[in-house]
């Protein structure tokens, strides 16, 4: 998997952490916002840059997108099915 990939699904991890903690699907919601609001920006900056006779400074690729949704999907799943676990664990071993 690409570096650029990775980084994008992380990010949407970490969107999606913060907003999961409203409720369920507000993960996958929030960083599908930010992946798309990334990707126009992209292409904003790419057409400026055009325009002054630069080369394009952004890729502007869906894929890009999807994997900032895909990890702000995995930060509801985990939130919403992992966490809880993990929490009522902790308050069973904690005094």
């Amino acid at each position: 998997m690409q570096l650029d990939k990775i980084t994008h699904f992380s990010v949407g991890f970490n969107f999606g952490v913060a907003a999961a903690m409203a409720g369920p699907g507000c993960g996958t919601i929030a960083a599908g916002a930010a992946g798309r609001a990334k990707e126009v920006w992209d292409n904003r900056k790419n057409r400026e840059a055009a325009a002054r006779g630069e080369l394009p400074p952004h890729g502007v690729e869906r894929a890009d997108q999807v994997a900032t949704l895909l990890g702000g999907l995995a930060a509801d799943l985990f939130v919403q099915f992992v966490l809880p676990h993990r929490v009522n664990l902790l308050a069973l071993l904690l005094p």
